[in-house]
This record gives C-alpha cells, structure tokens and sequence, in this order.
C-alpha cells in the first residue's frame, strides 16, 4: 500500500498533463487491485494520441503514460532530452544531462571532475583528488584504511598510510602502527636506534 501512495504522489508531481496523469493512476490502481486477487495481465506499450510527429518519439514514462519526446530528442523516464543531452539513470529516477557533463548517480559533474561515491552517496571532486569513503583527499594525499575500516586521508608531501596514523615522507611505518625516523630501524614492531 506503502507503494502504491508514493508512485501516485510521484506521478501527481512529474510534468506530465492531468489526462495522462489520471490514466497513470488508473493503471496503477487497477494493478494493485489485480495484484492483491492474484490476477496477471499482458501489459503493451502505450500509443501517443495525437501521434508524435516531427522527429518526435513516443516514450513510455516511468509509470506507463505515453508522451511525445522533443523533437530529436531521446526518451529518458517521465521527460525526454534535447538532442546531444545524455540520460541518466539517476537515483531510481532518470533525469538529462547537457553535453560536458557526466552521471554520478543521482546527480551530474562537470567533466573536469570525477564521480566518487560515498557511504552517504555520490559527490563530484576534482580530478586530481582521490576518492576516500564520505569524502575526498587533496591532490598529493593518499586514502587510508585504519582501524575497523576507517578510511582517512594521509598528510600529503609523499605521506605513507601507516595503521591509523601516517608516516611522512622519508619515515618507515613500524608493525603497522608507528612511525620510524630514518635514524631509527623497525625491531618487533618498534621503532629502535640504528646500528648502521
């Protein structure tokens, strides 16, 4: 039921005309109603009325409404994208993109960025940043993974991940857990006085 009040409410609020929006409705009320006796039925694609003419397609939207594409353009979910526009699968609703840009699930990047997707979704970043769980590290810096998991982001300078902490550069990661100066070896997991 929980189902059947969001598509509904997805529908009243797509750009869609009220007649199409009504006959959508309709079909997903009779579905649910067939649905819950136990009853199947042969779907067909929908028919435009009036025809789409002048390089227009007919597009079946998200929830079975039949609508004419722009001209030239593409069908992408409940809308249609201009010619050289790209659709996206978005987040479980698709959406258009201008030329340039790329998908990065429910939203779209320059294309002198990169998608990087996070443990709270997709963000863009720069293309010189690296992509590190819920966020991104600086150009030069380096995602590491510490304890239980925890991604963070090493000191930059030729920093080295070391356990949860990280080592900079000309240092020696000991055991996995600490930082080793050129003048110090790594013994048993410490860091002791070089004999060399």
């Amino acid at each position: 039921m929980g189902n059947l009040v969001d598509d509904a409410a997805r529908i009243l609020a797509s750009p869609i005309p009220r007649r199409q929006a009504l006959k959508a409705l309709a079909r997903i009320l009779m579905g649910g109603i067939f649905a819950a006796l136990g009853v199947r039925y042969a779907s067909s694609a929908p028919t435009c009325h009036p025809a789409c003419t002048g390089g227009q397609t007919c597009c079946t939207g998200t929830f079975g409404q039949a609508f004419c594409s722009v001209a030239g353009g593409t069908c992408c979910g409940n809308t249609s994208c201009a010619a050289g526009h790209t659709c996206c699968p978005g987040g479980g609703q698709k959406f258009c993109i201008a030329p340039g840009q790329i998908c990065c699930g429910g939203i779209s990047c320059r294309a002198s960025q990169q998608c990087c997707t996070t443990g709270l979704g997709n963000l863009c970043i720069a293309a010189s940043e690296v992509c590190c769980s819920f966020f991104s590290c600086p150009h030069g810096q380096t995602c590491c993974t510490g304890s239980f998991g925890i991604k963070f982001c090493s000191g930059g300078g030729g920093a080295t991940c070391c356990g949860n902490n990280s080592c900079k550069a000309g240092n020696t990661c000991c055991g996995n857990a600490t930082c080793c100066s050129p003048s110090q070896a790594c013994h048993s997991g410490r860091c002791v006085a070089s004999h060399a």
